[in-house]
């Protein structure tokens, strides 16, 4: 099941971040607080669904922030192609979002606030 939330929530960045949309001029500490924001819930979620596969918080966080960097990466990568624009401010704020979801997300496994368990797997 936190796997399926994981794949949803990547399908929704995916259509926010390439779908072409009209942004007025000024808005970019929002943006790289909306970016920001969105990896690290990405990260966070990837962090939760990794739990009882990884054996240590620090893994746990390593694995579930390369893979958000990766997946910011491909979207920057993309954006050009759907007549966005890349950018390498968004892609830093995407970086630093993905590290810190992962450390809080390492931090809940660490303090057991999600217990280990693949139970949800089975589903």
């Amino acid at each position: 099941m936190s796997w399926l939330v994981v794949l949803i929530y990547a399908a929704l960045l995916i259509v926010v971040t390439l779908v072409p949309w009209n942004v007025t001029d000024g808005v970019t500490q929002v943006d790289f607080l909306m970016h920001f924001a969105a990896w690290a819930v990405l990260s966070f979620l990837t962090s939760i669904a990794v739990r009882g596969r990884a054996r240590s918080p620090i893994r746990i966080a390593v694995s579930a922030s390369i893979g958000a960097i990766v997946f910011g990466v491909l979207i920057e990568t993309l954006q050009p192609l759907t007549g966005r624009t890349s950018d390498v401010v968004d892609l830093a704020a995407d970086a630093i979002g993905a590290i810190a979801g992962a450390v809080l997300g390492a931090a809940a496994m660490w303090f057991k606030c999600f217990p280990a368990d693949q139970s949800d797997d089975a589903e």
